[in-house]
């Protein structure tokens, strides 16, 4: 194992002697013992809005964390044990929602200032995403990226990570979910995208045409290829156009 050069200095600042590195995405590095996590990010928001999210939650449904390092986004925090992403701890659909509800409502507590905002996050270029900004009634604190794999098991309750932290439209914290886990996305029926975006629409009190609005602009933020699963979450939430009677913001798939 190698750690990179922030890494090493932090660790030896903290007494910190990882002992793996786990799966750290496309934003961050993350190395562990059995019971704390050293996640350095390397680009993206979690170097700065996400840092500042999970400091303030602080061992509210999320790590309690040790020591942090503002200049770079870097937390030594503690690990979810035994660390089961929600898809795969036995829980049942219905309970998953409401697992993640109850998260995507402790996001709201959080400080707004050191939040990036949805406009700056997705550079407004997407003519369906300025339609929902422009028609956004209410802000309020997200996690940003609050799906399946980002709520694991902790002991007897459970955990969020890698936050985004965003502030805006209470409906964009469910289009992640609408569109996990990446697993069942090739054999999923447009009508369960949309039972999707109901069940998660009325879980946090939104309009379902705003969560489907926000679930189509996310997964299109880049370009699928045809047999990637967001290119059949993209096809599925296309077909699901029509019960909002919003065709014209439809773009064909490739």
């Amino acid at each position: 194992m190698t750690l990179d050069p922030v890494a090493v200095r932090l660790a030896q600042a903290w007494g910190f002697e990882p002992t793996e590195e786990l799966p750290g995405g496309h934003c961050s590095h993350v190395y562990a013992t059995s019971d704390k996590v050293l996640k350095v990010p390397y680009q993206g928001e979690e170097m700065t809005s996400g840092y500042w999210a999970m400091v303030g939650l602080d061992g509210e449904f999320a790590p309690r964390i040790f020591e942090s390092d503002p200049a770079t986004g870097s937390m030594l925090m503690e690990r979810a044990i035994p660390g089961t992403k929600l898809h795969e701890s036995g829980v049942d659909p219905a309970e998953q929602t409401e697992i993640w509800r109850h998260v995507a409502l402790s996001f709201r507590s959080l400080m707004s200032e050191k939040l990036m905002t949805m406009a700056e996050y997705t550079g407004a270029k997407d003519p369906l995403v300025v339609h929902l900004l422009e028609t956004t009634e209410r802000e309020v604190p997200l996690h940003g990226d609050l799906h399946h794999e980002n709520i694991l098991r902790h002991g007897d309750g459970w955990m969020v990570i890698d936050a985004k932290g965003l502030v805006g439209d209470p409906a964009i914290e469910a289009a992640a979910f609408v569109c996990n886990p990446i697993a069942d996305l090739a054999e999923r029926t447009a009508n369960q995208f949309l039972e999707r975006v109901y069940e998660t629409a009325n879980a946090l009190d939104v309009d379902p045409f705003r969560v489907w609005g926000w679930s189509l602009a996310r997964m299109r933020e880049d370009t699928p290829e045809r047999g990637e699963p967001w290119w059949f979450a993209l096809q599925g939430l296309n077909q699901c156009a029509s019960a909002f009677d919003a065709e014209r913001w439809v773009r064909p798939l490739a």
